[in-house]
């Protein structure tokens, strides 16, 4: 993906060569240009002096761990374990964020320099037809990009624990949606051998007179309470992790926003579930089965997009190898 600041550059060469402007429109149109650029290399060098990516994952740990603690505390049943395991999953991809991130360098970004330097102006001559004068470009000072995009996508160190952390997510979801579905299934099975024991129990009351067992009833109000928690931190975390991915094409980063994105869809759902489970039999283990499939899915999908992105840069670099060697 290319990251935003090189998207609003080429966006400008584009607008300038294809579109007939007057004089006072073509200012207009370069000065905003401009103007849209600087603001996002600065937002762009601010994420990474910052280590804003790594932050983000932290607070993401602290939060999900504190709500899979309460969720287990409060009840075992299929809905239960399905949202702590929901939590479970983003305390581990969390961590394996700061392990991505953590290894991330950018000391060498020296924050107020480089806000300075944004200042700084140069100007690009373009060819022009005769009867067209050339017009004047005014871009970000060139060593200031060169830093950011070195910064992001030229460190190969990065961008292979960027696979790696890819290939890890898919696993953790996995994992996750076979404990999930497993675990409802238990409890699915459990259900109608209890339902037959009943049907047993009242058939030898009306024979033999016995008292019926009083049924467990799960209390699910704190769980509700949880769920809402989960949804509003959880909405939270998904805008600063793709803020992060628009600005620095993390794909691990989008790949953590969309993981908040359904934790949000799956606390929405456990909080509708809560309060219809009387009027629809069973509905929180089809949630949950829903639940544990849906990660199932994305997991493998994005396992397999990893490994087939790594056979494409073994392959390119081999490709490459093999013409360096021919050239000497």
């Amino acid at each position: 993906m290319i990251p935003q600041h090189q998207r609003n550059l080429l966006h400008q060469h584009q607008t300038l060569s294809l579109v007939q402007l007057t004089k006072q429109q073509r200012k207009q149109q370069i000065a905003a240009n401009r103007r849209k650029n600087l603001s996002t290399t600065a937002v762009a060098l601010y994420l990474l002096r910052f280590n804003v990516s790594l932050q983000i994952a932290v607070l993401a740990i602290i939060v999900n761990f504190a709500l899979a603690i309460a969720t287990f505390y409060n009840g075992l049943n299929a809905l239960y374990c399905a949202f702590g395991m929901d939590c479970i999953i983003g305390v581990l991809t969390s961590a394996i964020l700061i392990w991505r991130f953590a290894s991330s360098k950018h000391d060498h970004l020296d924050t107020d320099q480089n806000v300075y330097l944004l200042h700084e102006t140069r100007t690009i001559q373009t060819t022009r037809p005769s009867h067209r004068p050339n017009v004047q470009i005014t871009c970000p000072q060139p060593n200031l990009v060169d830093i950011l995009d070195s910064s992001i996508e030229h460190d190969p160190i990065d961008h292979a624990r960027e696979l790696w952390s890819t290939f890890w997510l898919g696993q953790v979801m996995i994992i996750a949606g076979l404990g999930i579905v497993i675990r409802t299934v238990v409890e699915i099975i459990s259900h109608v051998m209890a339902t037959a024991q009943d049907d047993l129990m009242k058939f030898d009351q009306l024979d033999y007179g016995f008292d019926l067992a009083v049924p467990q009833i799960t209390i699910m109000e704190p769980l509700y309470t949880l769920a809402f928690i989960s949804l509003m931190l959880n909405i939270v975390l998904m805008i600063f992790k793709i803020i992060v991915y628009i600005f620095l094409g993390s794909n691990s980063m989008l790949i953590e926003g969309i993981n908040s994105f359904i934790s949000s869809i799956f606390a929405f759902v456990t909080m509708i579930s809560i309060r219809n489970t009387d009027s629809i039999q069973c509905l929180d283990q089809i949630v949950s089965i829903m639940f544990g499939i849906f990660l199932i899915i994305y997991g493998g999908y994005n396992m397999i997009h990893t490994i087939g992105e790594t056979v494409y840069q073994m392959v390119k670099t081999n490709s490459n190898r093999a013409e360096y060697q021919q050239l000497v």
